[in-house]
C-alpha cells in the first residue's frame, strides 16, 4: 500500500485546522532495510571482481539473500511489513483499517498524525517533545534522514503558515513544459482555457487510413501523446482539478489521437504553462475560505468536520457512445482533497437521471472520506467506534431538483425504475443518514469544471474558488 493522494491532502487539511507543523522524512535505500521471507538465491557475475576484491571467493555460485533488493517483486511489500510492524508493535501505533499507510499514535493528550509513501514519510503531532521523541526511538531503529518541517512531498511543494497551508506544482509543470517544448521544438502559446471552447471529444477524429496516420507522425512526431497526457494526470490527480475534465477527454485517445487531439493537447500545455502559479490551499478556519462564503450565501448551513461534496454532470455529451459525463469535488477546510471527472457506463435518459447517476460515484466517494476523516480525528480514543460513526452526514451538493427528489424518493416511476440497483446507493445513504442532499445554483456548483468544455468567462470565477493565484 502507498498512500494516495486523498490520504495527504485529507491529512494537509487536518494539520491546518489542529494549527500544527507537519513534519518529513526520508529512509535511506529502504527496501534494503528489509529482510527477505523467502529463500532466495543471487548469483553474483565475476565482473563484481573488479569493484569489490573481498567477493572474489564468492562469485560465480549462488548466494542466499538476507536482505530485499531494489527491482525485486517482493521488496515493497517486505519493506512496507517491516515498517508496519515496527510502528504497530513497537511502537503501539494503530493503523487506519480505511487507509493501509495512515497511522495514529495516543498517549495521553499528545498524539502523532503519521502517512507513508514508500520511503517518503509525512507526520505531525501536537506537543513537540512527544514528537521528537518519536524521531529518536524511529532514527535508532532505521537508517533515516529527519528534514524538518515538509517543504517538497513526490513533486508538490508545501507552504506552511499558522493560518493556511498551500499545495502546488509549480516548478514539476514548469519541469514537463520545458521537456515537452525541447521535444516538439517549438514555444506553446499561452491560453485561458484548459480546452478550446469549439473542442468536440470524438473518435471521428482518429486516423483511419495509413495516409492519415503518417500526416500526424510528421507534424507531432517528436511530441509523444501518451508521455504528455501520462504528466498532465499527476498533475490534474494532485492539484489542479480545473484541468481533470480535459486530461479525462484526451486520455480516451491515447492509442491513435488525430491531428485535432493534438492540437487539443497542446491547447492544454499552454493553458497550464500559463496558469503554473495556480495551487490549492487549507484553512486553518475554513470559515475564512471562499467557499464557505457562498454555502453562507445560498443558506447552506455547515460545520467544520462536515464532508462536503459538490456534484454535477453533462447529459448526452458524448457523440460516440451517447453517455454523460459526470464529476465531483469534495472540500475540507476550504480546499479540494478528492475530485474526479468520470464517464459512467450506462447512458442516462434524462438530465436528471444523468445527476443521479453521478450523485451515486459521489456519495461513495463522500463514504470514504466520512471514514477517512473520522479515523484522523478519533482513531486511539476511548470513543472510537469504526463501525458506527458518530460523526455528521456528508453534505452532497447539487444544483438538479429532478435528482434531489428521486434521492429522497423511493417510489419507482416509468423514468427511473430502469436505474441499476448499484446507483441506489444514493437512497440507501440517505435512509441511513450517511449523506444529506443541498440544492445550491448552477452558478456556485463547484463540480461544473469537471463536466463540461467552458470558456473563461464562465468558469474563472469557479476556478478562482477552489484555486489560488496571489503570490507564493
Amino acid at each position: 500500500p502507498t498512500a494516495s493522494t486523498r490520504l495527504l491532502k485529507c491529512l494537509i487539511a487536518d494539520a491546518a485546522q489542529n494549527r500544527t507543523a507537519v513534519y518529513q522524512l526520508d529512509f535511506i535505500q529502504a527496501f534494503i532495510q528489509s529482510e527477505t521471507k523467502k529463500r532466495m538465491f543471487v548469483l553474483l557475475d565475476k565482473e563484481y571482481e573488479n569493484f569489490c576484491p573481498k567477493l572474489a571467493g564468492h562469485l560465480g555460485r549462488p548466494l542466499l539473500l538476507k536482505k530485499c533488493l531494489y527491482g525485486a517483486d517482493f521488496s515493497g511489500k517486505r519493506w512496507y511489513d517491516t515498517l508496519d510492524q515496527f510502528l504497530t508493535n513497537d511502537m503501539n501505533f494503530v493503523r487506519s483499517r480505511v487507509e493501509g499507510c495512515l497511522y495514529v499514535l495516543r498517549q495521553g493528550n499528545n498524539w502523532i498524525k503519521l502517512i507513508n509513501y514508500v520511503d517518503d514519510a509525512l507526520y505531525y503531532s501536537n506537543n513537540e517533545e512527544f514528537r521528537e521523541n518519536f524521531e529518536r526511538k524511529l532514527k535508532r531503529r532505521f537508517n533515516l534522514s529527519l528534514l524538518g518541517a515538509a517543504k517538497w512531498y513526490l513533486g508538490m511543494k508545501i507552504k506552511q503558515t499558522k493560518d493556511y497551508i498551500t499545495l502546488d506544482q509549480e516548478q514539476y509543470i514548469k519541469n514537463i513544459v520545458n521537456r515537452f517544448e525541447k521535444s516538439f521544438k517549438h514555444q506553446f502559446k499561452i491560453k485561458d482555457t484548459p480546452l478550446p471552447t469549439n473542442f468536440v471529444p470524438t473518435k471521428k477524429d482518429c486516423p483511419t487510413t495509413e495516409t492519415q496516420s503518417k500526416e500526424v507522425k510528421l507534424r507531432f512526431g517528436n511530441l509523444h501523446y501518451r508521455a504528455v497526457i501520462g504528466a498532465l494526470l499527476y498533475v490534474s490527480c494532485c492539484t489542479r482539478p480545473d484541468i481533470a475534465y480535459a486530461v479525462n477527454k484526451l486520455a480516451k485517445f491515447s492509442n491513435s489521437p488525430g491531428i485535432v487531439h493534438y492540437r487539443a493537447m497542446l491547447h492544454l500545455i499552454g493553458f497550464i504553462k500559463n496558469t503554473s502559479r495556480n495551487f490549492l490551499k487549507f484553512y486553518s478556519d475554513f470559515k475564512n475560505s471562499p467557499i464557505y462564503k457562498i454555502l453562507i450565501e445560498n443558506k447552506i448551513e455547515i460545520e467544520e468536520d462536515t464532508v462536503l461534496t459538490f456534484t454535477d454532470s453533462s447529459w448526452n455529451d458524448c457523440i460516440d457512445t451517447g453517455r454523460s459525463t459526470g464529476g465531483n469535488c469534495s472540500i475540507m477546510q476550504g480546499g479540494p482533497v478528492d475530485h474526479s471527472s468520470h464517464l459512467p457506463i450506462p447512458v442516462a435518459m434524462s438530465s436528471g437521471e444523468a445527476e443521479y447517476i453521478s450523485a451515486a460515484t459521489a456519495c461513495m466517494r463522500a463514504s470514504h472520506l466520512r471514514m477517512l476523516t473520522y479515523d484522523l480525528k478519533y482513531l486511539c480514543t476511548e470513543n472510537y467506534d469504526g463501525d458506527k460513526l458518530n460523526q455528521m452526514p456528508a453534505r452532497i451538493i447539487i444544483d438538479n431538483e429532478a435528482a434531489i427528489c428521486m434521492a429522497k424518493c423511493n417510489k419507482d416511476t416509468a423514468g427511473n425504475r430502469h436505474v441499476a440497483r448499484r446507483f441506489h446507493y444514493v437512497r440507501q445513504g440517505s435512509v441511513l443518514k450517511e449523506h444529506k442532499f443541498e440544492w445550491i445554483s448552477s452558478k456556485f456548483q463547484l463540480a461544473d469544471i469537471l463536466t463540461k468544455v467552458g470558456n473563461k468567462s464562465s468558469f474563472e470565477h469557479l476556478w478562482s474558488l477552489i484555486l489560488h493565484q496571489e503570490d507564493l
